[in-house]
This record gives structure tokens, sequence and C-alpha cells, in this order.
């Protein structure tokens, strides 16, 4: 038997807030930025792999998604090598979530230096008073 959930579900509206934002965030950046590379693809930085998923089912050919946290490795215990922290100061946009480590000093200073173009998808999810869980 298939279980119907409502469309008013604060789970459906999280994620449809999210992908809005992200594909908002992925249109706004490819408008204003050509890509240094010349092919037309847009390289986005992402923090964990859900989002690097739903990014290239988003954008298909036109990005490049590298993901800074491994699928097999824990987000909240995250350290970056130097050579991530390279990578992302060459990708045209980031989307951080809101994971811990996005707010130590290392990222909030590459966040605020406009190196690159931020798009919080975290801005956007939050869960309706009243709400709870099923």
């Amino acid at each position: 038997m298939r279980r119907s959930i409502p469309v008013s579900s604060p789970h459906i509206r999280l994620w449809a807030c999210v992908l809005l934002s992200l594909v908002a965030g992925i249109a706004g950046c490819r408008a204003r930025h050509d890509t240094s590379s010349g092919d037309g693809v847009l390289r986005v930085a992402v923090s964990v792999p859900p989002q690097a998923w739903l990014v290239e089912r988003i954008g298909g050919e036109h990005v490049e998604v590298f993901c800074l946290v491994d699928s097999n490795a824990n987000p909240h215990a995250f350290h970056p090598t130097d050579a991530q922290i390279t990578r992302l100061m060459q990708a045209d946009v980031f989307l951080p979530v809101g994971m811990p480590f996005e707010q130590a000093p290392w990222c909030r200073s590459l966040l605020e230096s406009n190196t690159i173009r931020v798009s919080k998808a975290s801005e956007c999810s939050h869960h309706a008073e009243g709400s709870s869980d099923e």
C-alpha cells in the first residue's frame, strides 16, 4: 500500500525551498559570471554528497561539481586539506548548507573574501512553526 505525502508537508516545502535556492544560485551566478575555463561549464563546490547529487541532477552537463566532504567521511569532523581549499577557491560558486565546518575561521574568511560567489542554501531551510516530524 502506498502512503501519500501531502503537498503541504514541511519536508516537501523544505526540499522545494532548498532546490529553488540551488537553481536560483546557479542560474544567478551563471548569468553574471562566465567561467574562467571558457567551456561554458559552471564549477560548483558543495559541502556534502547529497547536495552534490542534487546539483549534478539539476545542472547536468553544464556543471562540474566538487564536494568537500567525501561520502565515507563525517562532515562534523571534517578538516580540509590544502588541495581541497585550493579547489574550493577555483570554483565559480560555493553552495554552503550550514554544516559546522562552514563556521570555521578558514571557511568564514573564504566566504567573506568575495573570491567566489556564494549562494547560501541554508537560508531557506527553516521549519514552519508548529510543525513536527511524523
